[in-house]
């Protein structure tokens, strides 16, 4: 795929043991989780994924603890690829998440009200992530009319999913081509920069 490198497999791990107990996340993302395993690899390794975890369906609009996500997320990845491809395999797990997202009532009105501009996207992104997540900073600063920087702390998925995320939702959303690269990752990941250009 070529993405960035931007995360690690191990980082992720380290983020999954700091998440908080009430920290939580939409539905939405753990469904996708699941369709992205059997798109790749089918049913059988669905069986495999869902495995031992304490519940096997999510909805949509409900919170469900981040921790069990990340569980979910680095078993799926792991059933997708190998340790190797894990960034690219998260990046691409963001741009999944970023089209499952829009189809969603909430997702669909974000939509509606930020269509058409970069900015104003990547403006309402602390929104969108405020909608679906309880945990992590975001904060968007216009630099040039077409340049702009995603400030995150504190986002145990990382620096990968959300910039497959913003390739995936940003140029859709607001109907442009779009430049994204994630810089001054710290924290293991959980605090990062994405500047956007296009």
């Amino acid at each position: 795929m070529g993405y960035q490198q931007v995360d690690t497999l191990e980082a992720l791990r380290r983020r999954r043991a700091r998440a908080g107990a009430s920290e939580t996340t939409s539905g939405i993302f753990f469904q996708s989780i699941v369709d992205c395993v059997r798109a790749r690899r089918g049913a059988p390794q669905v069986e495999e994924l869902l495995q031992g975890l304490k519940s096997r369906r999510w909805l949509g609009p409900l919170r469900y603890p981040v921790t069990d996500y990340l569980q979910l997320l680095e078993k799926g990845l792991l059933l997708i690829g190998t340790e190797a491809e894990f960034n690219d395999n998260l990046i691409q797990l963001g741009v999944d998440a970023s089209r499952v997202f829009r189809e969603s009532p909430v997702g669909q009105l974000f939509v509606r009200t930020n269509a058409g501009a970069v900015h104003r996207v990547m403006a309402g992104v602390r929104l969108a992530y405020a909608t679906t997540s309880s945990y992590g900073e975001r904060s968007y600063e216009r630099l040039k009319d077409k340049e702009g920087l995603l400030s995150v702390k504190g986002d145990w998925v990382g620096p990968a999913g959300a910039l497959g995320a913003i390739l995936g939702g940003v140029p859709v959303i607001a109907e442009s081509t779009l430049n994204a690269t994630v810089e001054s990752v710290a924290d293991d990941g959980a605090s990062y920069n994405i500047r956007v250009t296009w």
